[in-house]
């Protein structure tokens, strides 16, 4: 239920910013059955912002529905990406729909709310080719989730999809998508069909970089390591269905990976960036056969840190961003070795090695020594002895001091005093049959039923100790002792 109120606050509010008077041929508009302060204050917004927009909750989405539910004639007006009329036969597939209930139709249901989303996202010259090709709304429709998740990088001019990084990289992703730019149909359909949403994913990070990092992550390598990242990003986060979740993202993704790493007046990855330096950091292998004094790339980087559990994939990528920050020349001999315990020491000890950065410490020598005296202080801690745990009293006598010290008060009478001894008595006897039990041997033995065949139950033995003990134990009785002083 979250999921589409999500979906349907974000179809509304998002939409508000552009008058319906003025919208191309390519969108429509249809009526609002409320007000838009009114949507606003169902969702618990100050205003119709979509940068207030939160997660809802479900008396959210019911008071969402209430408000969406009213008969009302003076209802604001709200963009409609492409027409009603194709929204009627191609999306809702119901021509009986009439205008003034068209919006509670699309922005009350999961898969036309995310519909309306990512079509909303989508430039004008791509919805008006969408608008005079309408199969492609099939892929649309089949994907609603990924369309909601990546439409916005979807461009079409001239019946030719728009790749990231063209025009050097329409071969790249002809490709990995097994179908060419050229036509947008198939090759949008194959975009979000290819391993569950992941190739999609990719164009989408891809498609958010300026033209270094593009470069960087796609035609610097060709064709064989762009296939080697998208390897890693199918890789990376094996739970997350994209489709159940498009709006969600990992703590460390393919988008914030490639977006992070900064790059020299080449195009390549800023020093320190040697392979074999950081195969050493990191404790990993060469995963692709390369030459140990090549340097690190977009497919190196992401095998390395998305396909890694998120605690060590954010360790690793702190640490290879903080030594692009503190180190800017390329390492060699001794001042190698002191970066490579510097970047661990940044893996085991990252508060104290960022609060010195943010303090203005920049030399490596300085992290050096600082980590090495904590490594110190942990040995040291490491080498005390355990300290001796408090004195534990147990329940039994806990019961007798109370109960004696009670009836020496006169508070409660003896017999009381007796009553208790004897429930503590034998609870305590309880709780030894079962440390007997738990520590003795069990053997399985069958109960048969009426049709010979048997159950299998674990019982100690008869004869065994955890059934066996005074008759004090089994059961309590009553004392003829004095009372305890």
């Amino acid at each position: 239920m979250p999921r589409e109120a999500l979906a349907l606050a974000a179809g509304v509010l998002i939409a508000l910013g552009t008058a319906a008077a003025q919208q191309p041929s390519a969108r429509g508009a249809m009526p609002l059955p409320a007000r838009a302060a009114a949507v606003a204050s169902a969702l618990g917004l100050p205003r119709a912002d979509p940068a207030l927009l939160p997660i809802p909750s479900d008396p959210a989405y019911f008071a969402l529905q209430e408000a969406l539910g009213a008969q009302r004639t003076d209802g604001d007006e709200v963009p409609l990406p492409l027409t009603p009329a194709i929204w009627r036969t191609r999306l809702l597939r119901d021509a009986g729909v009439a205008d003034e209930r068209l919006a509670p139709r699309i922005f009350t249901h999961r898969d036309t709310a995310l519909l309306y989303y990512g079509l909303y996202a989508m430039d004008d010259p791509t919805l008006a080719w969408i608008a005079s090709h309408e199969e492609v709304l099939d892929a649309f429709k089949c994907h609603p989730g990924l369309t909601a998740a990546f439409g916005r990088s979807i461009r079409i001019r001239d019946g030719t999809v728009v790749t990231p990084g063209s025009p050097g990289a329409d071969a790249i992703w002809g490709d990995l998508a097994a179908a060419q730019p050229g036509d947008p149909a198939a090759f949008i359909a194959r975009l979000f069909e290819s391993h569950a949403g992941r190739l999609a994913l990719l164009y989408d990070a891809v498609a958010q970089l300026d033209a270094p990092h593009q470069r960087f992550a796609l035609i610097a390598g060709g064709g064989i390591r762009a296939r080697a990242l998208l390897q890693a990003v199918i890789a990376a986060s094996p739970d997350w269905v994209v489709e159940d979740r498009p709006l969600f993202r990992p703590p460390v993704d393919v988008a914030l990976l490639l977006r992070a790493v900064r790059l020299d007046d080449r195009g390549g990855v800023a020093p320190p960036a040697g392979r074999a330096l950081w195969e050493q950091i990191c404790d990993v292998r060469s995963r692709y056969g390369d030459p140990a004094g090549s340097d690190v790339d977009a497919a190196w980087l992401g095998a390395c840190i998305l396909d890694a559990a998120p605690p060590v994939a954010r360790t690793r990528l702190t640490a290879f961003l903080f030594a692009q920050r503190a180190y800017a020349g390329n390492a060699a001999g001794s001042e190698q070795a002191r970066l490579v315990e510097v970047v661990r020491a940044v893996m085991h000890y990252p508060a104290l090695i960022l609060t010195l950065e943010r303090s203005g410490v920049g030399d490596l020598e300085v992290y050096e020594q600082a980590a090495r005296r904590t490594a110190s202080i942990e040995r040291l801690r490491g080498d005390m002895p355990a300290a001796a745990p408090p004195p534990r009293c147990s329940r039994w006598s806990l019961v007798r001091r109370r109960t004696a010290r009670m009836s020496r008060n006169g508070s409660r009478p003896s017999s009381w005093r007796r009553r208790m001894t004897a429930r503590a008595r034998a609870a305590r006897s309880k709780s030894r049959c079962c440390e007997r039990f738990r520590a003795s041997p069990t053997r399985t033995r069958r109960s048969s039923n009426g049709n010979g065949a048997g159950t299998a139950s674990i019982r100690p033995p008869r004869n065994s100790s955890v059934c066996s003990g005074s008759a004090r134990d089994r059961a309590p009785r009553r004392s003829t002792r004095p009372p305890v002083a």
